[in-house]
């Protein structure tokens, strides 16, 4: 579900498809991480990072961090809602119900896949 969104929609079919990892320099390469850190240096760095982002304006830092994760959020919202549906749809195929069960049964999927979203913001706010 990620994938497409980080890598386009082919690149993002291909690994998950195939099964294929995708290396530290393709990461890299393809955006999906912003450097490469060797294990011995990982915690020294994370904690640089950590304090980067701590002596910054903590107000400014989080509406940053909402305005670049909601976009993100919605998208993978909107998704799980969508494969809520064809799972439904693929599934009611083979028994092939009366149409008002189908909606019925397509309603309750939706429905159930709203309230799975576990951010409160995205579950409530229209789009």
């Amino acid at each position: 579900m990620i994938w497409p969104l980080l890598l386009g929609p082919n690149r993002g079919r291909y690994f998950p498809l195939t099964g294929q990892a995708l290396t530290a320099p393709e990461a890299l390469e393809r955006g999906v991480v912003g450097e490469i850190v060797d294990r011995a240096s990982l915690l020294d760095r994370a904690h640089e990072l950590a304090m980067e982002l701590a002596a910054r304006n903590p107000v400014l830092l989080r509406k940053t961090r909402h305005a670049l994760v909601r976009p993100l959020r919605r998208a993978m919202a909107d998704d799980l809602h969508t494969g809520l549906a064809l799972e439904a749809l693929t599934s009611l195929a083979a028994a092939d119900p009366a149409p008002t069960e189908l909606h019925r049964v397509l309603r309750d999927r939706y429905d159930h896949g709203l309230s799975t979203v576990s951010d409160p913001e995205l579950a409530d706010q229209p789009d």
